[in-house]
């Protein structure tokens, strides 16, 4: 059964909201905003970088976003923070599931819907970066 575990370094960034604008006066347009266009570039050339393979049956995908650590902080609550006595509540888990699962969208397999089971978790730590494991279903 085949897997990969890959890492993509800096702040976890949730999938933005879907933007829309008028052309030409008469049609909307939606689009993906830039912020989370360059997310999902970068987790899709890491993934090359580190991994390569496509995945060509049913996966499952766990992210683990770990948020770094407010400058702000005191040193108590810092070290709470790293102790997992107290846990990031910015950024919904499933957006920055959503941002890095069409990241890898073509790349690691050829449609999101390949994905059937997931799951996810946000923690602090001292490097910000997104862990993410793909694992082959076997059926």
């Amino acid at each position: 059964m085949k897997s990969a575990t890959f890492i993509v370094e800096g702040e976890p960034t949730p999938k933005g909201r879907p933007r829309v604008r008028v052309v030409n006066g008469k049609f909307a347009q939606v689009y993906t905003d830039a912020k989370t266009r360059e997310y999902e570039k970068k987790v899709g050339e890491e993934y090359k970088v580190q991994v390569g393979y496509k995945f060509d049956c049913p996966v499952s995908v766990h992210i683990t976003c770990v948020h770094g650590v407010p400058k702000s902080a005191t040193k108590k609550r810092k070290q709470d923070m790293l102790d997992g006595l107290e846990y990031p509540v910015k950024n919904d888990i499933d957006n920055c599931f959503k941002a890095c699962a069409d990241g890898l969208q073509g790349i690691a397999y050829d449609n999101d819907s390949q994905i059937v089971k997931m799951s996810g978790e946000k923690r602090y730590g001292e490097n910000a970066h997104v862990l993410i494991k793909i694992s082959e279903v076997c059926l």
